[in-house]
């Protein structure tokens, strides 16, 4: 059965913010698994055999080993020969020499020399191995790819079938034995339809590019030389990280844009660290919220059903304060195709992401000219709240709450009443049960509770309320 466009789009963005939990919610439990390295316990297990005279050279020059090798990973000469003529005046029975890029240990005490060289080459064993945080990150750079490479094939599978004709004019053909094995013509279908999935999905960048760049998405070029490139980068970076060992190649630098790649030479190390990793997961989330609602606002029949998700995913945003994704998703829906009390909810949504993101003077001339005279007294209680005019909010939201046009749970879910909630203005009416004030944790702590209820977005409360006989925002 062929998926709805909010199933597509509501599976890619779980499986992105659920690939984020894994990365902020494991990654501490990884410093758990630190273990002290194997090369240390050999180490000062032979350091104890000797006597206590030698302990003490041996321990002193076993921290000149560590403070030498961190000099060599600087890349520095004058300072690694700095350090070695330090190490080199601990004990006349042990020798270091570095000679412009090559360092060695000798001396005639033994023991002495074996700790000093067990412990370089541990070192180098460290040096190789990645942490566990490396492991994790790269691994899920590739989970988050490849689950954007999966979701791309979901959109073009759903165009096609809205468009059977493609398929209809496509010169693929069947061998006898498989049309045999067909039980209908739906089936046959599907199966084209599979493999032109498979192979466009298998394709990459380029030709993703090119059908993106069409209608119904119709990719514009800002995007195109923005987010696109950037998200190309992961891609290719994915790709370093898989086959590669995070080594730059000349494919990398062939295909990224110069902004990535104008300090890297062939061979050299890219890794993924948090803030990549971090960034990457907020761009492709964001680019793909973009390109499934400008594909399903422009070619679904259920404009209701797209005006619902959108608007509680704007809301999750902000409620998960990632105000940019709740203007991503502003910015990507055909407001034409919504109804109008879903367009009035998108965009109050939209202000409150930019006000998060840039201040509330960044809204205020715009707030301030919109008309609220002929809607619902709810959105001249929205207008004051953007405004930060928490005089008239409050008595607004008392008034609405009285006349049974606003729930407590929406006063007391809805992002847009934040600073109502945070001044404790509104108390009274969100715990009317309580004698004494309520402190910002408690008040923090009910609503998560409260989250957990299965309810309809907050914003389900301006629902009919603006009157869908109105004329659609431009």
């Amino acid at each position: 059965m062929p998926s709805s466009f909010s199933s597509i789009v509501e599976r890619y963005k779980e499986q992105v913010i659920a690939i984020g939990e894994l990365s902020k919610n494991l990654t501490p439990e990884l410093d758990r698994l630190r273990k002290e390295p194997p090369f240390q316990k050999r180490v000062l297990q032979s350091i104890e055999l000797f006597d206590r005279e030698k302990q003490k050279v041996a321990i002193s020059a076993v921290v000149a080993t560590i403070d030498i090798w961190e000099a060599l990973t600087t890349a520095d000469p004058e300072e690694v020969k700095r350090v070695v003529d330090q190490a080199d005046a601990i004990d006349d029975r042990l020798s270091f020499e570095f000679d412009g890029s090559e360092l060695s240990i000798g001396g005639t005490d033994r023991d002495l020399r074996r700790s000093v060289m067990d412990t370089f080459d541990g070192l180098q064993s460290r040096l190789i191995r990645p942490s566990h945080k490396t492991l994790l990150r790269r691994s899920l750079l590739a989970m988050l790819v490849g689950t954007f490479e999966s979701y791309i094939g979901d959109l073009y599978r759903k165009n096609l079938e809205l468009h059977p004709g493609i398929i209809n004019s496509s010169e693929k053909s069947f061998s006898l034995k498989e049309i045999q094995a067909f039980s209908s013509i739906d089936e046959a279908q599907q199966t084209l339809i599979d493999r032109e999935v498979d192979q466009f999905t298998r394709k990459g960048f380029d030709d993703w590019g090119e059908w993106l760049s069409k209608p119904p998405i119709e990719l514009d070029r800002k995007l195109k030389s923005s987010d696109w490139a950037a998200a190309r980068e992961i891609y290719e970076r994915r790709n370093l990280v898989l086959h590669r060992s995070c080594r730059v190649s000349s494919q990398y630098l062939s295909k990224v844009s110069t902004e990535f790649s104008r300090e890297l030479s062939v061979g050299d190390r890219l890794d993924v660290d948090e803030e990549y990793l971090d960034n990457a997961l907020d761009l492709l989330l964001k680019l793909g919220l973009t390109l499934g609602l400008r594909m399903w606002s422009r070619l679904a029949s259920n404009d209701d059903e797209l005006g619902q998700w959108a608007t509680a995913a704007q809301v999750e945003f902000l409620d998960a304060k990632n105000p940019s994704v709740t203007q991503a998703i502003s910015d990507a829906l055909d407001h034409n195709r919504l109804k109008a009390s879903a367009q009035l909810q998108v965009r109050v949504n939209s202000w409150l992401a930019e006000k998060e993101l840039h201040g509330v003077e960044s809204i205020r001339g715009e707030v301030r000219a919109w008309d609220t005279g002929p809607l619902s007294p709810l959105y001249q209680v929205a207008q004051a709240a953007l405004l930060d005019d928490l005089s008239h909010a409050e008595a607004g939201v008392r008034a609405l709450i009285k006349e049974e046009k606003l729930s407590i749970v929406d006063a007391l879910q809805w992002p847009l009443f934040a600073s109502l909630r945070e001044s404790g203005a509104i108390d009274d009416l969100l715990y009317p049960d309580e004698n004494r004030a309520v402190s910002p944790d408690e008040r923090d702590s009910r609503v998560t509770l409260s989250r957990e209820a299965p309810d309809n977005s907050p914003v389900d409360a301006l629902e009919g309320e603006s009157g869908d006989a109105e004329e659609p925002m431009p």
